[in-house]
């Protein structure tokens, strides 16, 4: 797990720890799919999967109960935490390097979560002494074994203006790094012929794996146990594997030009105006948002498993708000996602409560314990599902009843 806040299959309010004020449209080398015209209802119909037992008993609360309205283009000084999410469809993911690696942790987020990856104020000022222009990190770990420890990872793309910007702060991380000497140890850097274009650094325990690559500088921090050890050649695999996978993906990304004109559209495929809107909300960072199958699965336990959900679903575009929606190809498959989405979480630990006064299409699930109380609800609605979570039962039954008025409004022919 990522932290002691509650998490569910979905998104989670973990990420509104993460946060930002801004909003983004996820992008793919592929355009969205169409919905089937056979199986999608009209705008502003509920579709199939979506009868409330009594309408008028809903309890909303004070929460909106009609759509956002557009979102519009991303302020200038905004540009790099788009561009840093959009990028995250094009970041593989923890578990791809290793299928042991299942559980998601910190840090993670846009290129303005260096700060967290780079502890030393030096290693910062190398990103933005070589103008970096958007990246994007994610962390996570197997499991620990009883009385044991896990191995950490942390992979991280970031853009720079040119290749040459992209080699210069490689080589200038390598050195800042080096500079470090802390009670656990001076940095060696080592030769490694497996990865004959990286800089790879050690300390104990602790390996650091920097390559330019084109106009992308990639990287991989690994935090193994020391007693006992996890061989260095079984590293050095993970990080030629993660290089494999990562230069063909991030090469497919569809960058958004340079420039003082250029722009970028919100919410190219009208899904986040279907969210509620967090005002607690007020820094940039990850949320609101709009993320692909992949960019999502980034801050959830089993990625894989919610990503080949979310994509057998064709989800091309899943919005992140206070609450979080996502829309399939057809009703048929937006019953099979949330059903999903509820198996997974149900196969951690969480279990059926109560469905919200008037709605009892809502599945709504709850994981109390001494430490915790975290709730659940989602709810399908054509090719919509939304989801909701909060640490209180009230607020979730009141944000999935808000969440199902506004999908009742929802575009189902929208690609």
């Amino acid at each position: 797990m990522r932290s002691p806040l509650p998490r569910t299959a979905g998104l989670l309010v973990l990420v509104a720890a993460i946060s930002a004020a801004t909003a983004c449209s996820s992008d793919s080398s592929d355009s969205a799919r169409p919905a089937s015209a056979s199986n999608s209802a009209g705008s502003g119909s509920a579709g199939s999967g979506s009868s409330a037992s009594d309408p008028g008993a809903l309890d909303t609360g004070s929460y909106a109960t009609t759509a956002q309205p557009a979102f519009g283009f991303a302020p200038a000084d905004t540009r790099d935490v788009i561009e840093s999410q959009r990028m995250a469809e094009f970041t593989i993911l923890i578990q791809e390097i290793d299928p042991i690696f299942t559980e998601t942790g910190f840090p993670a987020g846009t290129v303005r979560s260096l700060p967290a990856m780079f502890r030393n104020k030096a290693s910062v000022q190398v990103f933005k002494d070589n103008r970096v222009v958007a990246g994007f990190l994610s962390s996570g770990s197997n499991k620990a074994t009883p009385g044991g420890a896990s191995t950490g990872v942390t992979h991280a793309v970031f853009r720079f203006r040119d290749p040459a910007g992209a080699r210069q702060a490689s080589d200038a991380l390598a050195r800042s790094v080096l500079a470090t000497t802390t009670s656990a140890g001076a940095w060696t850097e080592v030769a490694v012929p497996a990865l004959p274009d990286s800089r790879v650094l050690r300390r104990s325990g602790l390996t650091q794996v920097f390559t330019p690559f084109r106009d992308y500088l990639l990287i991989d921090q690994f935090n193994a146990p020391t007693d006992p050890p996890v061989p260095a050649e079984q590293i050095t695999a993970w990080a030629k594997r993660s290089l494999e996978l990562q230069k063909p993906l991030i090469a497919r990304f569809p960058q958004t030009p340079l420039g003082a004109n250029s722009q970028i559209q919100l919410d190219q495929n009208k899904i986040l105006i279907y969210t509620l809107r967090d005002p607690k909300v007020t820094t940039v960072g990850l949320v609101p948002a709009v993320f692909g199958p992949r960019g999502i699965a980034h801050l959830i336990d089993n990625s894989q498993r919610v990503s080949e959900l979310l994509t057998a679903a064709g989800s091309d575009h899943n919005a992140i708000g206070l609450t979080n929606v996502y829309r399939a190809t057809t009703a048929d498959k937006a019953k099979v996602l949330k059903d999903g989405l509820v198996r997974i979480e149900t196969d951690g630990g969480y279990r059926p409560t109560s469905s919200p006064a008037g709605l009892s299409a809502a599945t709504c699930l709850a994981k109390v314990n001494s430490v915790s109380s975290d709730y659940s609800c989602r709810v399908q609605v054509g090719r919509y599902v939304g989801e909701a979570t909060a640490k209180k039962v009230d607020d979730v039954h009141q944000q999935i009843s808000a969440q199902y008025r506004i999908l009742t409004q929802a575009d189902q022919s929208a690609q």
